[in-house]
């Protein structure tokens, strides 16, 4: 009897070390640790576009993009967030956070070169050797390095156009937006965009003085042009070219070999035929513009240029011909789809402008400027007084007893 009880109670404590009898079934599982793979640019080096310059979001505003996926088959995660980390860079922002797995944020131009510290931290519970649950916490840092990247640059030119308001139009709207990278042009017509723009964006210019004369261009005064990756211009020449068919020319229509209207400055080679032509074309186009402009009310820079860009069309009229009477009536046509004007006074306002225009040139006396001024100025008052003048004589004559 007394060897029975001995061998119980060994029996009872054996049993009991192993588990009662299952094999281990009831010990705890190794924790596995949630852990994370990622998305996101290491080196930036080009900006034509978003989509071969490094980029991981889709636009330059939010290029430096780091995305952050999970893996947590136990389901132990507690939080988890994108941290700024050491990044003194003022460049390095400003962020946005898309929830908690998406950080991004803007590209610039026109340094040497710099890095974005960015951190991703997460806490998860964790089981401790005595079986206590408790918070643990991981990290993983990333560095985004961005190359010396040019900035886009060019020129407003009419003559030069300064403290114009020029923005890149992404949504090709035709007004600024907020998220629209935008400045201001300089004395010479200058302008650079501090951060990346892709190659082939709209450009709009918006107001602006003349540099040489002084004057305020016409508050609705609108140019439109394309972004390069070289130095380029924005003129009334490129403002009439995007409203023409993809194969239009400018330099053919114009009958320019060696001057590039698109890059080059005409101000700075003015005493080249070539350059002068170009000058004096871009001259016409905004006298044309603002007279039409004023003499039919229409506010919409842009709808002068679609009409004249029609006119040109539909008549084959080459820029070379920009001031001919024929182009000026059929636009007035083209515009004045309410008959602000009849066929009598459309064909004298034509008439007034081709006249003016035929007596610029450009030389060495820069006169051009002078009868630059007046035609934006003093012409577009005189064809208005001259209609209102001719109307009052009409309804005298029609209530003539």
């Amino acid at each position: 009897m007394r060897n029975l009880s001995t061998y119980i109670l060994v029996s009872t404590f054996i049993l009991a070390s192993c588990g009662g009898g299952g094999g281990g079934g009831d010990s705890t599982p190794p924790v596995i640790q949630p852990s994370f793979s990622y998305v996101l640019p290491t080196t930036i080096t080009d900006n034509t576009n978003p989509s071969n310059s490094g980029c991981t979001g889709t636009t330059f505003a939010d290029c430096i993009k780091l995305t952050a996926s999970e893996t947590d088959p136990q389901n132990r995660l507690v939080s988890k967030e994108w941290e700024i980390y050491n990044s003194n860079s003022v460049n390095c922002g400003p962020y946005t956070r898309g929830g908690d797995t998406i950080i991004s944020s803007p590209l610039y131009c026109g340094h040497n070169g710099y890095s974005c510290k960015f951190r991703y931290s997460w806490t998860f519970n964790d089981v401790a050797n005595e079986g206590d649950i408790w918070t643990n916490y991981n990290s993983q840092n990333h560095t985004v390095y961005v190359n010396a990247i040019a900035c886009v640059s060019g020129s407003a030119v009419n003559g030069y156009i300064q403290e114009a308001n020029i923005f890149v139009d992404l949504n090709q709207n035709f007004i600024q937006d907020g998220d629209e990278p935008f400045t201001i042009t300089g004395q010479l017509g200058q302008f650079t965009f501090d951060t990346p723009i892709s190659d082939n964006s709209l450009i709009v210019l918006k107001g602006g003085i003349d540099s040489a004369t002084g004057i305020e261009m016409p508050e609705n005064y609108t140019l439109l042009g394309y972004s390069s990756n070289e130095k380029f211009i924005i003129s009334p020449i490129s403002s009439i070219a995007y409203f023409m068919d993809e194969g239009f020319s400018p330099n053919e229509s114009l009958g320019i070999k060696y001057f590039d209207i698109y890059v080059d400055d005409p101000m700075t080679q003015i005493n080249s035929e070539e350059a002068s032509n170009v000058l004096l074309t871009n001259i016409k186009i905004s006298i044309i513009a603002e007279n039409l402009s004023k003499a039919m009310k229409q506010d919409d820079y842009l709808k002068i240029y679609e009409a004249m860009a029609k006119t040109m069309t539909e008549k084959e009229v080459a820029l070379n011909n920009i001031s001919s009477k024929e182009l000026i009536y059929e636009t007035i046509i083209q515009i004045d789809f309410q008959n602000k004007l009849d066929i009598n006074e459309a064909m004298s306002v034509s008439k007034k402008i081709n006249s003016f225009l035929e007596s610029i040139v450009i030389d060495e006396t820069k006169e051009y400027l002078q009868k630059f001024e007046t035609g934006l100025k003093t012409l577009p008052k005189e064809i208005k007084e001259s209609l209102e003048k001719d109307r009052i004589v009409k309804l005298k004559i029609s209530t003539r007893p």
